[in-house]
């Protein structure tokens, strides 16, 4: 009988490295429950990482442009949302029609990177990246803007399937200001102002599959100590998408009424790329890939 053995990635040996050096001092603390999970862990990582694809594997080690959400957006206008005059046919044809002229795949843009979930291993100089570094869930952190992009998405006609959402960024303008009164005939300053809420609807139910959850390590590279703490601060997360059908989407509403309290009101906006997600990236200051790992669910 022939025995192959595993193939291990540089990634794979570095992460390993890592396991190994917090596994072993505390061996005798962790319970059996806790060292299973982190073989199990490792193991997940080992399988993503041999069975990369080939697309996620060439960007490793390349200097890259991500594509601005503002300059991507109005490319992938799509054919807008059902309306009430058109059957669903009508609508499909309007899908396809407008899909002949949008951009080719793999178009990277970034999102805001969750540092909490990035840490340096000094024991063997590698740099760890875990599953929420890429944050997902929610629009925005702003309650009312959150709920504006889902309005803006569910205005169209999305498909079935797995999604996950994830806020790309916002942006806020000032429209005016004013003076007005309270009941009680305090006067206070009142802003009108616009904010874009901007993000990705992704068609999967987890950015990388292999991941348990934020805390699974989905990264690692190598990384001296004296540029770590630098480089912790200034790398950026990415994903390559692949947008599909409805595209960007649209939307605004009428935010609530300003009051003494929260002296400001907002117009919502919303745009929404829906995509398919297919590599995440790890980049620093000048844009050279550090690290990637599959997105999505094969």
């Amino acid at each position: 009988m022939s025995y192959c053995k595993p193939r291990y990635t540089h990634a794979a040996l570095v992460i390993g490295s890592a396991f190994v050096a917090f596994a072993s001092p505390v061996a005798a603390l962790q319970t059996g429950d806790d060292l299973h999970l982190k073989v199990a862990a490792y193991t997940a990582f080992i399988d993503a990482e041999n069975s990369k694809t080939l697309l996620c594997k060439n960007y490793l080690g390349t200097t890259v442009a991500p594509t601005s959400f503002d300059l991507l957006a109005p490319r992938l206008a799509g054919a807008g949302p059902k309306n009430e005059f058109e059957t669903t046919a009508q609508y499909q044809r309007r899908q396809t029609a407008a899909a002949s002229g949008q951009p080719a795949r793999a178009v990277i843009v970034t999102i805001p990177v969750d540092r909490n979930y990035v840490r340096y291993d000094a024991e063997v100089g590698a740099m760890m990246i875990y599953a929420g570094a890429f944050p997902t869930g929610r629009y925005s952190e702003a309650f009312r803007a959150d709920l504006a992009a889902y309005g803006a998405v569910s205005a169209y006609d999305m498909l079935d399937g797995p999604k996950l959402q994830v806020g790309v960024g916002e942006a806020i303008r000032v429209l005016s200001t004013a003076t007005a009164r309270t009941v009680l005939g305090v006067p206070i300053r009142v802003t009108n102002a616009e904010r874009h809420t901007k993000g990705l609807i992704l068609s999967t139910d987890r950015l990388f599959g292999f991941a348990r959850d934020d805390d699974s390590t989905i990264m690692g590279f190598e990384a001296s100590q004296a540029v770590a703490p630098r480089l912790k601060q200034n790398l950026r997360t990415a994903i390559v998408i692949d947008p599909e059908p409805p595209y960007a989407m649209t939307g605004s509403q009428n935010g609530e009424a300003a009051t003494a309290r929260t002296p400001i009101h907002y117009t919502e906006r919303s745009t929404v790329i829906a995509a398919k997600p297919l590599c995440g990236l790890v980049i620093d200051v000048q844009g050279k890939v550090l690290a990637t790992a599959d997105a999505g669910t094969k």
